[in-house]
């Protein structure tokens, strides 16, 4: 695919922009953007004419549409230039860990070239690529030791399979996490929109948990883990589970360097949150069900630090993901977006929650030992 995307003016549509957060429906703002995603099919990536989109609501940042030909059926997607200003460099790094995928005899996403043969195109002053759809569903919500571990060794086979590439940390900072408490913190100083009034007790439990979780050895560990290549969003939406029970490492964005932990973590966050009133002993099977599936995909040697801080990393993510819902909550929802006032900030409290019981249970079980 070449370095430099077409600039394309697509016929017959409205335009679109990054703003769009869903397409399809029946409202006539809606059928428009459906019509977008067709035209944008058809004229950049050689679909026929008669091809029909339906919104795809997934993820909270990019705007994707699955548009069928009847032959073919592509993934339309919109990356989201508030969040990736360098959409060329996520693109270089996401083709880069799908041929690294295919070497190592993994199953992995087909980006679609433009017609131009670029890596996508720029409509309407949006970046926009294609990937053919791939059958199967998405991770159902994590509610088994099992479902835990076959979903965390996927990622593990992932993070081995693009150890040595030279990718671009175009997100700098990404799972930083005294960066995120910092943004916080910053965002509660300048109260922008008049929420802390109503968001300060929220605050205040997230930041307790904050300094908890810095007086720990473990987070002396963490802060001195190497940088490594990970997916850096590792989590059940993001693996499609197949007809013979493959899985597919999709939403490559944020692939990038990073921390291994930071990977550890949202999986182990990810794969507790939908829990009915977990006790301890449910709460650790799932923490052990993560680190043994992400261990025994990985192939990469683990520093002393990161062995030292694993059992860190899921409070740790779920903390920094109750950070950045508050950040976006008391900044407008600038970033996740949002379908009610408050509902960013009971997306923190949801993650606080979390955090602590999974402090708890870390606590319940090293006590016992």
């Amino acid at each position: 695919m070449q370095s430099a995307p077409p600039v394309v003016t697509i016929r017959g549509a409205v335009p679109m922009n990054a703003r769009y957060r869903r397409v399809g429906g029946v409202s006539g703002v809606a059928v428009a953007k459906a019509r977008w995603f067709e035209n944008v099919a058809e004229q950049v990536f050689g679909t026929a004419a008669n091809s029909r989109a339906r919104a795809l609501h997934t993820g909270h940042i990019n705007a994707s549409a699955l548009v069928s030909d009847g032959d073919t059926k592509l993934v339309v997607q919109i990356i989201n230039s508030s969040v990736f200003g360098d959409p060329s460099a996520v693109m270089a790094n996401a083709l880069a860990a799908t041929e690294a995928m295919r070497r190592s005899g993994l199953p992995t996403i087909e980006f679609v070239p433009t017609q131009d043969g670029a890596a996508f195109a720029t409509v309407d002053q949006t970046a926009v690529r294609a990937y053919r759809w791939i059958e199967g569903d998405a991770t159902p919500a994590i509610r088994t030791p099992d479902d835990a571990q076959a979903n965390a060794r996927a990622f593990g086979r992932y993070v081995t399979a693009i150890e040595g590439l030279d990718l671009t940390e175009h997100l700098p900072g990404y799972h930083d996490f005294d960066a995120r408490v910092r943004a916080l913190e910053s965002a509660i100083d300048a109260d922008e929109c008049g929420r802390f009034a109503s968001s300060g007790d929220t605050a205040g439990l997230v930041l307790a948990v904050v300094d908890r979780l810095r007086l720990t050895s473990a987070y002396a560990a963490y802060v001195e883990t190497p940088t490594r290549n990970v997916h850096n969003d590792a989590k059940g939406p993001n693996s499609i589970v197949g007809p013979h029970g493959s899985r597919t490492v999709i939403d490559l964005d944020t692939t990038m360097p990073g921390r291994m932990l930071a990977d550890i973590g949202e999986l182990v966050r990810s794969s507790t949150r939908h829990l009915d009133r977990p006790s301890e002993e449910d709460l650790m099977a799932i923490i052990e069900a993560v680190n043994r599936g992400f261990l025994a995909g990985c192939r990469v040697e683990l520093a002393d630090t990161e062995r030292r801080a694993m059992l860190l990393a899921g409070p740790l993510l779920a903390a920094e993901n109750a950070a950045r819902f508050l950040t976006d909550h008391l900044q407008g929802d600038k970033y996740y977006g949002a379908d009610a006032p408050e509902q960013n900030l009971d997306r923190a409290v949801a993650q606080i929650r979390l955090a602590e019981r999974l402090i708890s249970a870390i606590e319940w079980a090293t006590s016992s030992i």
